[in-house]
C-alpha cells in the first residue's frame, strides 16, 4: 500500500535486475567526477540511463532535496520521455544533456537557464519549435538535432548549420530584452513567426531577404516603429 515514486512505475513494473541497474546507476551519479569547460572546473555526477524504457525524466534528479543538483550531465538516449521537468532549471552545474531518440516535441523555456550547458543532443524526437530561451545558452558548443522536422528556426537557417541556429536564438532573445530584430541579408524565405512572440518589440529589419508576405496582425502591432 505504500506510494513509491524512486524507481518510478516504467522501473517498478520491469523485472527486478532492472531494478538493480537503475538504482546502482543512480548512486554512480552521487559520486564526483571532474570537467574542464573553458578554463572552469566542474565538479559533479555523471547519470547515464539509457535504454531503460522510462517514460519521465527520473523523478530523483530534481525533487526536493535532491542529491544529484551538482550532475555535470545526463544521457537518457534512447528512452520514450516526452518532456523535461520546469526545474531542469536547478541543475546549474550540468554541461550536457543528450535526450537523443526520445519523444520530445517540445522543449521547456527553463532550459535557457541551464547557463552551464555545453552540449544538448535531441537527435532523433519530434521537435517542431526550439524556444528563443535555448539562445541565452552563450556556452553552448554543440547543438545535435538531426531527425527532427523543426519549422523554428526557418529551414534556411537550420540548413546553415548549428552555428547559425544558435546565432537565430540568441538573437531573437537578446531582442526580447531590447525589442529590436534585426535580419538583415539572412536569405529568409518566410517571415520568421517567433517575432511575435517578442514583447513591446520596436525595430525590426528583415531587408535583403526574399520574404514574399508579412502577416497582417503582425503589420497591425502598434509598438513597432520602424519596419524595413
Amino acid at each position: 500500500g505504500n506510494i513509491v515514486w524512486s524507481p518510478p512505475k516504467d522501473i517498478t513494473s520491469q523485472p527486478f535486475p532492472v531494478w538493480f541497474d537503475y538504482l546502482h546507476q543512480l548512486s554512480l551519479a552521487r559520486l564526483p567526477q571532474q570537467c574542464f569547460l573553458s578554463d572552469y572546473l566542474y565538479v559533479g555526477g555523471i547519470l547515464h540511463l539509457n535504454k531503460f524504457g522510462l517514460s519521465v525524466f527520473p523523478p530523483e534528479v530534481v525533487s526536493a532535496g535532491s542529491d544529484y543538483l551538482d550532475l555535470i550531465e545526463i544521457n537518457l538516449d534512447y528512452n520514450l520521455i516526452s518532456a523535461l521537468p520546469r526545474d531542469v532549471s536547478k541543475l546549474s552545474n550540468l554541461t550536457v544533456l543528450s535526450m537523443r531518440e526520445n519523444r520530445f516535441r517540445t522543449l521547456p523555456k527553463t532550459l535557457g537557464k541551464c547557463y552551464s550547458l555545453s552540449e544538448i543532443n535531441f537527435e532523433n524526437n519530434l521537435l517542431t519549435f526550439l524556444p528563443l530561451d535555448i539562445g541565452n545558452l552563450t556556452g553552448l558548443k554543440k547543438l545535435k538535432l538531426d531527425g527532427n522536422n523543426l519549422t523554428h528556426p526557418p529551414l534556411e537557417i537550420v540548413k546553415l548549420g548549428i552555428p547559425a541556429m544558435i546565432r537565430f536564438l540568441k538573437l531573437f532573445a537578446e531582442a526580447s530584452s531590447n525589442g529590436e530584430v534585426a535580419m538583415s541579408g539572412c536569405d529568409l524565405k518566410s517571415f520568421p513567426l517567433a517575432i511575435a512572440d517578442v514583447e513591446d518589440i520596436k525595430i525590426v529589419d528583415l531587408s535583403h531577404n526574399y520574404i514574399g508576405r508579412i502577416p497582417a496582425e503582425f503589420l497591425a502591432c502598434k509598438t513597432i516603429v520602424q519596419l524595413d
